[in-house]
């Protein structure tokens, strides 16, 4: 499997180097890809360390096979090595979500039919028990026609529980607020009303996510 690993990272070019995973661009059979690989830990316990990448990796890749048949914009899924903790994925042309919000680079109607697409999106995935656990504006792309796409599926959960759609939801908007405070009101409004459409037992989750708000302003004012 090292070689495996070595062969691949020969022919890619870095160009993000995180905590958890180093990304390459990679032309595989002809066909302009990602490869993700995962970093080992040395400071972990080997056999822990294996079960992390093992099981980050099938989570990763189950849901990036799930989101494509449910219709949601993600990388396709072209190859996987849950043991070497490799994936090979189709290349996303566009921007980073961030930073068009942060140059102001979209049209008050682009931001809110991201926003509304956005919630759309994340229903489905929360319909079928997918919470992404890691919603921020860094990890959508925006294509060229203005179409989102969601990567990076690392801290993805399955079967998640309504408490942990709620964290989903209550955490992206955290995000906003911190990220893009001038008009996190709006965007997170865009969201939620297309969110709360399509989710089902909307009632509950928007309970859930009341309380966890609640609770992180107090835990706020008491630090």
């Amino acid at each position: 499997m090292e070689n495996v690993v070595v062969g691949f990272v020969n022919k890619g070019r870095l160009i993000h180097k995180g905590a958890e995973a180093n990304i390459y661009l990679l032309d595989y059979m002809g066909e302009a890809t990602v490869l993700k690989i995962r970093v080992r830990k040395k400071y972990r316990d080997k056999s822990i360390d294996r079960y992390l990448v093992r099981s980050r990796t099938y989570k990763e890749a189950y849901v990036l096979e799930v989101a494509e048949k449910l219709g949601v914009p993600a990388p396709r899924l072209i190859y996987a090595s849950i043991n070497g903790g490799i994936l090979i994925m189709s290349y996303i042309g566009g921007e980073i979500l961030r930073d068009l919000l942060l140059h102001n680079m979209l049209s008050e109607k682009e931001k809110e039919f991201i926003f509304r697409r956005l919630g759309m999106y994340l229903s489905r995935l929360h319909n079928n028990g997918i919470t992404h656990g890691d919603l921020t504006t860094s990890n959508i792309i925006i294509s060229g026609k203005k179409e989102l796409y969601l990567i990076d599926f690392g801290l993805a959960n399955l079967n998640s529980s309504d408490e942990e759609k709620s964290v989903d939801v209550e955490m992206f908007e955290r995000v906003l607020l911190s990220t893009h405070t001038g008009e996190a009101g709006k965007l997170f409004r865009w969201f939620i009303d297309e969110y709360v459409r399509y989710i089902e037992n909307p009632d509950e989750i928007l309970r859930r996510y009341r309380i966890i708000k609640r609770s992180g302003r107090y835990h706020a004012q008491k630090s």
